[in-house]
């Protein structure tokens, strides 16, 4: 299943909301031969609804386990695509989405980890940078399976953290792969940034945990 849209990418509001990644940033491989219902109960929102302090520092013996997933892309066009391993907040190559719905996969630098509270750093955003692809060639990366939704104010007040959830074993998904068949330098931001042109997306339904990695096409 494939879509287009124009401009993904070209639209910016400020850097200050971009950021990288830390915790789950998924494991990338490039080879050259060719929410809601999910994990367990959000405790940090209880608390907080219940007036008492979220124990976001408490070791969480039970619960269940993430499973981890592997993504495939493969680029089966006769010509080059790209994709976009890192840039601003929002531009991610890749996403999950359960029932239409978005789920945080990535553990953000821009927001503390409830873990940490009440006091943790924040990072700013890394240049952004595009992957090749080639016709024929593939690109692989793994997701362990963990979400991190953001709760308000449950570090301390005016402060969100990202809480860890992990998406429950026979939870119907959606892997979402964006890419293009080009891409510029823009230095605008006061470095040599690259993104992608005009997207297309990819994807392609799964039950989680696979049983074998998920594969995504990039076709003509």
């Amino acid at each position: 299943m494939r879509r287009s849209s124009v401009g993904l990418v070209l639209a910016i509001a400020a850097i200050a909301a971009g950021c990288g990644h830390k915790g789950t940033v998924p494991v990338t491989a490039y080879a050259t031969d060719g929410g809601d219902a999910v994990g367990q109960p959000d405790l940090a929102a209880d608390s907080i609804a219940e007036g008492r302090a979220p124990d976001v520092g408490a070791d969480r013996e039970a619960g269940p386990v993430a499973a981890a997933a592997t993504f495939v892309l493969t680029n089966t066009t006769d010509r080059s695509i790209y994709i976009q391993t890192s840039g601003l907040s929002g531009q991610e190559y890749w996403s999950v989405t359960q029932g239409g719905k978005r789920l945080p996969v990535n553990n953000t630098c821009a927001v503390c980890d409830c873990s940490e509270c009440p006091s943790c750093s924040v990072c700013g955003r890394s240049l952004a940078r595009v992957q090749e692809v080639k016709a024929g060639d593939h690109f692989q990366w793994t997701w362990d399976g963990r979400i991190w939704p953001s709760i308000a104010n449950a570090c301390r007040p005016n402060l969100n953290c990202e809480q860890e959830e992990v998406v429950a074993a026979g939870a119907a998904l959606q892997i979402d792969v964006t890419y293009s068949f080009s891409f510029a330098t823009d230095p605008s931001f006061g470095a040599d940034d690259q993104f992608i042109g005009t997207v297309v997306v990819s994807s392609t339904a799964f039950t989680h945990p696979p049983a074998a990695s998920v594969q995504v096409t990039a076709s003509p």
